[in-house]
């Protein structure tokens, strides 16, 4: 879920959202949420233009050393709390159109960019799996095993992380079928989200995310299906109560004992 420097362009709420965070006041930053929401926003724009640049503010805070270790963590642990909030409004009614396994890297700490994906991919009524920070290359596979998800993503928001990517991909890719996005601040463009693994970009923004998944989504339709469907649905294919009873035998099998008694029997 990065988002672009400088847009959108910081607003009064934005402010207020900024300095309610680095104070560590929840009621605070709800408060703008309430605000915001009553205005007409939609969860999605909480996100997307206020939540994550007060964030990304934050990081740029603490890079430039206007803000300390501390200020950065109260203020993710502020935003944790809000997200929490926030995530039943974008649960979508019905039938899933499939399945998200999400999570950070090993060695990727940063949780909340993750956690803005996902509620926008739920939005956008997909199921997702999210295996937070830090996951090791081996729970993305066991997950992707699973869950038979139309894509695995990577979330990477912070520089250094290749090994550990690579490590990822190489598990995922033992799996058939399992596709593959990289994305994050840490994903500057196309070329590069290709040469760490990834099945295309996935942009700068949680929309540009889903939008990712959903082509995922239609080339997977787009492909022939294989096998019955009881293949398919993963059942296995059983024989009827009369199909796995042995037929009877036709006059030719008979012994002649007993074709003589059926002779008898019809007075022939």
């Amino acid at each position: 879920a990065n988002v672009r420097k400088g847009s959108p362009r910081k607003s009064w709420a934005t402010s207020r959202m900024l300095d309610r965070l680095v104070a560590g006041d929840e009621a605070g930053v709800w408060q703008v949420v309430e605000s915001a929401l009553s205005s007409g926003a939609t969860p999605e724009e909480v996100y997307t233009q206020l939540l994550a640049p007060a964030l990304e503010a934050v990081g740029d805070g603490w890079e430039s050393g206007r803000f300390t270790v501390a200020d950065e963590h109260r203020s993710a642990s502020v935003a944790r709390r809000i997200l929490g909030r926030l995530g039943p409004r974008f649960a979508r009614p019905g039938r899933k159109r499939g399945t998200v396994v999400l999570g950070a890297v090993a060695g990727e700490r940063h949780d909340i960019p993750g956690t803005i994906v996902a509620d926008h991919l739920r939005a956008a009524g997909f199921e997702v799996v999210e295996l937070g920070a830090d996951t090791p290359a081996e729970s993305f596979a066991a997950a992707a095993e699973r869950e038979n998800p139309i894509c695995v993503l990577l979330s990477v928001t912070a520089g250094g992380q290749e090994q550990s990517i690579e490590e990822t991909v190489r598990s995922l890719r033992r799996i058939v079928g399992a596709n593959i996005l990289v994305g994050g601040a840490a994903v500057r463009d196309e070329a590069s989200a290709i040469a760490l693994g990834s099945a295309s970009w996935t942009g700068t923004v949680a929309q540009d995310v889903v939008g990712a998944v959903e082509d995922l989504l239609k080339k997977r339709k787009a492909q022939p299906a294989s096998g019955a469907k009881a293949a398919l649905s993963g059942r296995p294919v059983r024989r009827s109560r009369d199909a796995q009873q042995t037929p009877p035998r036709s006059r030719t099998d008979r012994s002649p004992r007993v074709a003589e008694n059926a002779r008898r029997s019809r007075g022939t």
